[in-house]
This record gives C-alpha cells, structure tokens and sequence, in this order.
C-alpha cells in the first residue's frame, strides 16, 4: 500500500519546520478550528486550519497528519490547497546538506503528481506552477538539490 500524501511529509529523518509558538492569534484560530473539527463541522474547521496554515506552513507538519483524511474527503479547493501548504511546509524544511534522493525530492514528486492531477484545470494549475516556482528558488539557493526528472511520454 503506497504511503498517503502526509506522510512523505513527515518522513521519520525529517524535523517539523519551527511554528510560531508564541502567536496568540495564530493558536486561538488552531483551537477554534480544532472545537469545529470535533463539533463535526469539517469545511468550517479545514477553512480556519487553512488560513493558520497559510500564515505559518510549519504547523502543518505538526497538526496535519490528523487532518489529512477530513482535506481529502471534502476534497475539490480543500485538498488542493492543504497539498500546496504541504509543500511550502516541506520546502521550509527542506534538508540543507546531503540526504537520501527519495527524501529531496518527495517535493518534487508531490509537485509532479499535482501538476499531473490539475492539467486540464488551468486556474488551479497557476496555483501549482506558484509552488513551482518557490521550487526553483530553493534550488537556485543550492536549499534543495536539483534533480533530472524524465517523465514517460503520455
């Protein structure tokens, strides 16, 4: 069975990128989305889970195993976007010296399959080359190795 999306977030070698702890806004939203989510009241929780994540990528890593299933099951804007905040949580942590190629380019790889995923979806594929783009600026900084990826003709 293939690994879920989160966890090639979350590989074991990996540490979560820094939170901002010391944020109170940022944490009453966290709490607020959290007594949404257990009121069983899921777009409204992932909307405010969203909006923390968007301002702080990092915890993603920290509360986003949990939340992984209830973005995939709403699924459409939902999921797109906690993928893209997944890989901005990633590239945040990229590793910066010398790892195994499966843990650097698990980012790569994600971005692929969206890509691949939203290509006849030319709204939301500006949203992925964003990404793409952040991507490359890390590259280009020497935060993430670059890669050859050779894709199969379609």
């Amino acid at each position: 069975m293939p690994r879920r999306w989160f966890e090639r977030l979350r590989a074991p070698e990996r540490e979560p990128a820094p939170a901002v702890r010391d944020d109170p806004e940022l944490h009453a939203r966290a709490r607020k989305a959290q007594a949404l989510l257990a009121a069983g009241r899921k777009a409204e929780a992932m909307a405010g889970y969203l909006a923390v994540f968007a301002r702080d990528p990092g915890l993603l890593v920290e509360l986003g195993a949990e939340l992984e299933p209830v973005a995939a099951e709403l699924g459409g804007e939902v999921w797109l976007e906690f993928r893209l905040l997944g890989l901005r949580a990633g590239l945040e942590g990229a590793p910066r010296e010398p790892c195994e190629i499966d843990d650097a380019d698990w980012v790569r790889e994600a971005y692929g399959e969206l890509l691949e995923e939203y290509r006849d979806d030319p709204m939301r594929l500006a949203r992925i080359r964003a990404v793409g783009r952040l991507i490359g600026a890390a590259e280009a900084r020497g935060d993430l190795p670059r890669s050859l990826v050779r894709r199969a003709p379609r």
